[in-house]
């Protein structure tokens, strides 16, 4: 059939990925880890690296999921402060993998009362962080929208309902201009 499997090369590059994950886990620097796993598992190569690294990305996600769920713990047990602090925390140490989970997190808190006000003031604060970004970038449609989103999050008279006004005002003025 002319199959002739993985070359050599591609078996190495798998057994180094392991490796620099090994080592990244051992350092409990999961985020690190978690990129080499995914690296040496892109291409289904059955050898026991490959194995193993499936499995640990499953370990990976796990650690990464609990730090989620004890900074959401704090936030049931009425410490806002606290699940604030790790929320920054868990973002810087585990980057965008670490949002998504938040972001899944938060969702199921949403529609709790108890947390509605906290749940759309960790919202707005990615929104305001992106619509910074597009506002820079000029990106008015975009910037237009995030504003829009954040001012649904909040009722008439509360400091980020009145931020997202004036800033879709601005918006407005700079589209005219633009036009």
């Amino acid at each position: 059939s002319g199959n002739k499997g993985p070359d050599d090369a591609q078996i190495e590059e798998i057994k180094s990925n392991y490796k620099k994950g090994e080592a990244a886990y051992e350092a409990k620097d999961y985020l690190t880890a978690l990129k080499f796993y995914l690296a040496a598992t892109q291409d289904e190569v059955r050898i026991e690296e490959y194995e193993a690294s499936l499995e640990r990305i499953e370990e990976c996600r796990q650690i990464i999921d609990g730090e989620v769920e004890k900074a959401i713990e704090n936030a049931k047990a009425g410490d806002f402060a606290g699940a604030e602090k790790r929320f920054k925390e868990i973002k810087k140490t585990y980057g965008d993998y670490a949002k998504t989970r938040i972001d899944a997190a938060l969702e199921e808190l949403k529609d709790d009362p108890k947390f509605r006000d906290w749940v759309a003031k960790q919202r707005a604060d990615r929104l305001l962080i992106k619509a910074a970004e597009a506002e820079q970038k000029e990106d008015w449609d975009e910037a237009e929208k995030l504003y829009r989103q954040i001012k649904k999050l909040f009722k008439k008279g509360d400091p980020e309902y009145d931020t997202a006004r004036d800033k879709l005002t601005k918006i407005k003025m700079a589209k005219a201009l633009e036009d």
